[in-house]
């Protein structure tokens, strides 16, 4: 805040509520007035004066008049202390350079043009309103400038509108960093598929206030609706399943239904129907496609419910006959159940398994399922995970693995593998939180879920000095060992330690992870049992839960507690199980039954069934403009092995394009293509030792993407606006700006000082007027 501290004065009688300037002007005409009769009533006297004494006389009858006047006009100086809230905010203004913001009409402006004609009488407006403002641009990623003509001036990288995740970077830089308003010039798209909702998350968490200010023109589009992507995996293994990503672009100039298949030779797979706000519309889509044999698994989407619609978009995946899933299993503290998890993965030839323990533990495993099936270490990077398809981190603690290890297995995950938590520590768990591995997690934490422990891991030792992270970590293995041994005791002799079994949601019963094979009912699916677990009720945006208590609620969110829940990290996949091992639902069973090793077997087949293996598209078009060159990006090869690639035209005629290599290593090759002809295209990538991979995209007349023509989103950026606390600015600055102009001022104390009647002024009145009537009387005349 501000502290002033203001001198001002004030005037009683006739001046009263005149404003200082016009009292002392009023004072002053009256002082002089006060002169001219002085001057006048010594013009003539009775007997002649020299002029010295005439003078002198007019002098104390003017001294005596002007202190007259001052007491009668009661000046007082007023002291004033204040404080106003401090008024440095940050203003930054976001420009729209993608290519629908800047193609010209028939009359040659643009979307941005309109949008600055807009903007620019309300800048005097802004700058006053805020302290400082920073410019940005925005396409396919977000790039500061130094000013709007900067901004203005960005070309590079435009084919793509990424609004929403340009505007999320913005609200969640640190709050040092972070601008206090936004004003966005746009027209509104966003061709990445998101929705308004996360940003309009971000922005509340933010608080902070969005004005848009929207670019409209004359282009405009005929209806449409196509696919814009379709993203199978280039390989997959047999009998097994994957997860087919489609996103539907359409304009609609009415609220409609669009119904679209999908074919699989000829039968129908999957479907469904579009629903089309009026207006642009960007809408993902997925289903699950079962594998099968191995061969080319060829997929057509058309629009239409008959084999004889016409396609939309085609995907091929190769399936190929490796069978073994290979598998990393960390135990991070010893439980019962790791040895019934272990021997459930090595009686079944699918898993390849590589076992380790925490080596703080001091334990040396005997035996592996394969030659090396033991490692000391968990690897510290990416290379070194990408030897399986998914790990398990079984009872483990954060403190436990360090930075790297933590980073390598988020790498991993988003690069197509799997990670399975298990742990029914209600401390474990929770200590997730602020570190890397907490984003795999598919749950977050509520205050309910830390539970407070009577024997709380110590720090320090006995003389106050901090323990090294191996003695932390030997603790917790301690205190994990005896939780372990104590509820075996009480099992062993208690009746109240029953085993309850999970309660599958509705993605639980159609998941493959609880089917139940030879069941007569499709309702009879495994129901895996348990005593004890760790409380956790809220899953993360956009993961699945499978199965929960079927009794124990959250006492705030009134949710069951969650026992198995899994989530999508960039192409892996996550999964967390919060109960004990199922160990104690092994022993509860007959040694013929095979239940327990069942679910363990399904799960690890579920997740570990996603990794793709060979070369892959990292970028895959399903529509591209005749003659506009597209940069398609592989990954899944050395930097030394180049790739041959042939385009093979909708008349049959092939083409062979050079790869280039990159410096990327996650995509260490790219290659340049330009439809010349309208249709279905196959571009084909094959490499050494890897199978050959096929993508079809469709090259089409018709303007698509950025240049598809379509009408601003006016309704929702007037939505979103609203809902942050701006407006869609049109010619008037919005009040808001007004009043942080005005910020309020607050009084924090006064002194008042009068000037009438101090001594001074009364002891020079009484002084001049008694001087003047001793020399009237002395020089006669009175």
């Amino acid at each position: 805040m501000n502290h002033t501290l203001v001198s001002t004065w004030e005037f009683g009688g006739p001046l009263a509520g005149l404003s200082p300037a016009v009292a002392w002007t009023l004072l002053a005409l009256a002082a002089l007035l006060g002169v001219a009769f002085a001057w006048f009533s010594y013009r003539h006297t009775p007997r002649v004066l020299t002029r010295s004494r005439r003078v002198f006389l007019i002098t104390l009858r003017t001294i005596f008049l002007v202190t007259l006047l001052l007491c009668l006009a009661n000046p007082v100086r007023v002291a004033r202390s204040t404080f106003q809230p401090e008024t440095h905010r940050r203003l930054a203004v976001v420009v729209d350079r993608s290519d629908s913001m800047t193609a010209p009409d028939n009359r040659r402006r643009s979307r941005l043009d309109d949008a600055l004609r807009t903007w620019r009488p309300l800048i005097p407006a802004a700058q006053a309103a805020f302290s400082e403002t920073c410019f940005y641009s925005f396409a396919t990623d977000l790039q500061p400038a130094a000013s709007l003509e900067a901004a203005l001036a960005r070309t590079a990288a435009t084919g793509e509108t990424h609004l929403y995740q340009a505007l999320a970077s913005l609200l969640n830089a640190p709050r040092g960093e972070r601008p206090d308003a936004l004003v966005v010039l746009t027209d509104g798209l966003d061709t990445t598929g998101e929705t308004a909702a996360a940003f309009t998350q971000h922005a509340l968490a933010a608080g902070t206030p969005v004005w848009f200010v929207a670019g409209a023109n004359r282009l405009r589009s005929a209806p449409f609706v196509r696919v814009r992507e379709l993203r199978a995996p280039a390989t997959a293994l047999r009998a097994s399943e994957f997860t087919l990503d489609g996103t539907f672009e359409a304009f609609s100039r009415e609220a409609r239904v669009e119904k679209f298949s999908l074919w699989r030779g000829a039968a129908r797979i999957a479907g469904g129907e579009l629903p089309l706000n009026a207006g642009y519309n960007v809408i993902p889509w997925s289903t699950p496609i079962a594998t099968g044999e191995p061969g080319d698994l060829e997929l057509v989407l058309r629009f239409g419910d008959t084999a004889d619609a016409p396609a939309a978009a085609r995907s091929a995946t190769r399936v190929v006959a490796r069978n073994t899933i290979r598998v990393l299993f960390y135990q991070g503290a010893l439980d019962w159940g790791f040895r019934y998890l272990i021997d459930a993965l090595k009686t079944d030839p699918s898993f390849e398994l590589t076992s380790m323990l925490n080596p703080a533990l001091n334990v040396t495993l005997s035996r592996g399922s394969r030659a090396g099936g033991a490692i000391g270490r968990l690897p510290a990077n990416v290379r070194g995970l990408e030897a399986y398809d998914f790990v398990v981190l079984a009872h483990v603690f954060p403190a436990q693995l360090d930075d790297a290890q933590q980073q390598a297995l988020l790498e991993f995950t988003r690069a197509g593998g799997g990670v399975l938590f298990t742990s029914p520590d209600p401390e474990a768990l929770p200590q997730f939180d602020g570190h890397p591995l907490g984003e795999l997690l598919p749950v977050v934490f509520t205050t309910t879920d830390h539970r407070a422990e009577d024997d709380d891991i110590p720090t320090t030792d006995a003389d106050g000095q901090p323990l090294s992270p191996r003695k932390i970590q030997l603790l917790m293995v301690e205190r994990a060992a005896r939780r372990a041994r104590q509820s075996l005791d009480n099992t062993a002799g208690s009746a109240k330690h029953t085993l309850t079994p999970f309660m599958l949601t509705a993605a639980g019963r159609a998941s493959p992870v609880f089917a139940k094979a030879g069941a007569a009912d499709a309702d009879d699916r495994l129901a895996p049992r348990f005593v004890d677990y760790a409380t956790v009720s809220l899953a993360k945006p956009g993961a699945e839960v499978l199965a929960v208590h079927p009794t124990a609620l959250d006492p705030e969110t009134r949710q069951p507690r969650i026992l198995l829940a899994t989530q999508t990290f960039g192409r892996g996949r996550t999964a967390l199980l919060t109960t004990d091992g199922l160990w104690r639902w092994k022993l509860s069973q007959p040694s013929a039954q095979r239940e327990v090793e069942t679910f363990w077997q399904q799960l690890m087949l579920w997740l570990g069934q996603g990794r793709e293996h060979g070369v892959r598209f990292v970028n895959a078009p399903a529509q591209v403009p005749v003659n506009d060159t597209v940069t398609v990006r592989l990954s899944g090869l050395a930097p030394i092995l180049r790739p041959e690639i042939r385009a093979i035209a909708p008349d049959g005629r092939t083409t062979v394009i050079i790869a280039q290599a990159t410096s990327d290593p996650e995509s260490p090759w790219e290659f340049s293509w330009k439809p010349a002809l309208p249709g279905a295209w196959e571009l084909n990538v094959s490499a050494a030792g890897a199978p050959p991979v096929r993508i079809f995209p469709f090259a089409t007349s018709q303007p698509t993407g950025e240049l598809a023509q379509v009408p601003p989103a006016l309704d929702t950026l007037r939505a979103l606006a609203a809902t942050t606390g701006g407006t869609l600015l049109t010619t008037e600055p919005p009040s808001a700006w007004r009043a942080a102009k005005d910020a309020p001022t607050t009084l924090l104390g006064e002194r008042r000082q009068p000037r009438w009647d101090v001594w001074p002024v009364l002891l020079t009145a009484f002084c001049a007027y008694a001087l003047e009537l001793i020399l009237r009387r002395r020089w006669k005349l009175l």
